[in-house]
């Protein structure tokens, strides 16, 4: 089993944020599978998957903000005695274009509070990531506003396409593993698989 965790903020008010490009993912794993994304446990709306023939997986939200995501996790991963390399992390990267797709696994923070606490809890960095591109602000300074507000009108339909992406590049890594995964999306921007 696995455990697939978009990471974002609860609320509507944030729902189209770039921030929670994460989440959306998950609802668009949940759309492909017809599963609601509604029980609550240990800090997260949750979907069990199950499909024949092939690996289940849970879908998690987080719902205690990005900054304590790991909290979550944590406590997901301990309920289903699972390790950290069960566990895909989806989240918003400011250093990729948006609509870059790129898998991860291992490596640093890059700065990333979800992540940052995802690690702290978890005690490792041993997961595989999903980092889809938003793109980065003018200054430093807008960093907050900026990943807090929502695509622009011309970005809408890549980002739709990169969690289109996203959601392949998942199931690739859980029924044929990271290896395969990895190579098969050499540093590939968004297109189909």
């Amino acid at each position: 089993m696995f455990i697939v965790a978009g990471l974002g903020n609860p609320g509507p008010e944030y729902e189209k944020t770039r921030h929670n490009i994460g989440f959306r993912v998950i609802d668009q794993m949940a759309s492909m599978y017809r599963v609601k994304v509604r029980t609550i446990e240990c800090k997260a709306l949750t979907g069990m998957v199950h499909r024949a023939g092939a690996t289940p997986f849970l879908l998690a939200k987080p719902v205690t903000f990005m900054n304590l995501s790991g909290d979550s996790l944590a406590m997901l991963l301990q309920k289903y005695s699972i390790t950290s390399e069960q566990l895909i992390v989806v989240h918003d990267d400011l250093d990729l274009e948006c609509g870059n797709v790129r898998l991860k696994k291992g490596g640093s923070t890059a700065g990333h509070h979800g992540l940052e606490s995802t690690a702290q809890r978890l005690g490792t960095l041993d997961f595989i990531r999903i980092r889809i591109g938003i793109d980065r602000p003018p200054t430093r300074d807008e960093v907050v506003d900026y990943v807090l507000s929502p695509f622009r009108s011309v970005e809408k339909a890549t980002a739709e396409e990169a969690v289109v992406f996203a959601s392949h590049m998942i199931l690739d890594c859980i029924d044929y593993g990271f290896e395969h995964a990895f190579n098969k999306y050499p540093r590939k921007k968004n297109a189909n698989p």
